[in-house]
């Protein structure tokens, strides 16, 4: 669920929340990170899900995607979009670049012409 929990945060300063609360993001942002792109729980990949939901608000319409655990799912906060619409984003192939350093890291992913995945989705 996003939250507002995490956004009071301020660097160099322990923190009363849970990483997974946290909204802010210094080393990525600098030191007058705004934040509003949801919690690091909020934003993380989910890989080879069975299931992941989302709900808009308490009550709202919620979505399922529902998979083989061959997938991965996050959800994005569009910045630019004046009333911070969230994207859901569904993978069927993913890597992380920049994990290297003795980690195990895929095969690069050069998607070609034609390529296309399935996605299964519940809506309620």
């Amino acid at each position: 669920m996003r939250t507002k929990r995490g956004i009071e945060t301020e660097i160099n300063r322990k923190q009363d929340h849970s990483w997974s609360d946290d909204q802010l993001d210094f080393n990525l942002f600098g030191p007058n990170d705004k934040g509003g792109r949801g919690s690091n729980d909020f934003r993380s990949m989910k890989e080879y899900i069975e299931y992941a939901s989302a709900q808009a608000g308490e009550g709202g319409p919620r979505l399922r995607i529902q998979s083989d655990k061959s997938q991965a799912v996050r959800l994005e906060v569009e910045a630019a979009a004046p009333d911070g619409n969230v994207k859901l984003i569904v993978n069927d192939l993913w890597n992380y670049a920049n994990l290297g350093l003795g980690n195990y890291m895929k095969e690069p992913i050069n998607v070609r012409p034609g390529f296309s995945g399935k996605v299964h989705l519940r809506v309620g």
